[in-house]
């Protein structure tokens, strides 16, 4: 029987995580003698999507005590577990390690990400000035939009959301999501 290589390792963890097969997936990962970064990303992705974010996060220690440099795929689930989990600090640390220690540029998904961490501890006035400070024109962002409309109805600041929503229409009136999310933040108010 061939050995294995690496990249038949991998694809063999991929695909058990794609199919939802954790259990074995990481028994075919913690079985592999070397890991690549596709191994990894799989096994952090997979947990990330049933909301392991305990296991997302040693997994990531673990591919750092590797010696395994981590992309912008690794960021991109350590930042979206982080913020659904409600780790500020921790999410917000992984965000200025990627840049400083990992040279990686931010890029949009990041932003989201830390605009979504920041709107869900409430810190609103630092999420609309991360989303209005973004190297790109947040009005053409629909996701980092909604998720900071969505902070601003969670946490019923109806004004500031208004307010932004309100920046988004005029820069593109012809897009519909920020009246969809407007309305919403409006119908939140007469439910209080």
């Amino acid at each position: 029987m061939p050995e294995r290589d690496v990249f038949s390792w991998t694809g063999m963890v991929a695909a058990y995580t794609t199919s939802g097969n954790l259990d074995l997936a990481r028994r075919m990962f913690d079985s592999m003698p070397d890991k690549d970064l596709v191994a990894w990303n799989s096994m952090i992705a997979a947990h990330c999507r049933v909301g392991n974010v305990d296991d997302v996060l040693r997994l990531y220690t673990g591919l750092l005590l590797a010696g395994t440099v981590p992309d912008e795929v690794t960021f991109t689930t350590v930042l979206g577990a982080s913020s659904h989990a409600g780790l500020l600090r921790e999410g917000l640390a992984y965000f200025v390690s990627m840049t400083l220690d990992h040279r990686i540029m931010p890029l949009q998904r990041h932003y989201r990400c830390v605009i979504d961490l920041l709107g869900r501890s409430g810190l609103l006035l630092d999420a609309e000035q991360l989303l209005k400070g973004l190297p790109y024109n947040f009005a053409a962002d629909d996701i980092a939009g909604a998720a900071f409309l969505g902070a601003c109805k969670t946490h019923r600041d109806v004004d500031r959301g208004a307010q932004v929503a309100r920046e988004v229409i005029d820069m593109d009136a012809k897009d519909d999501t920020p009246y969809v999310l407007l309305s919403s933040i409006y119908s939140g108010r007469r439910a209080v």
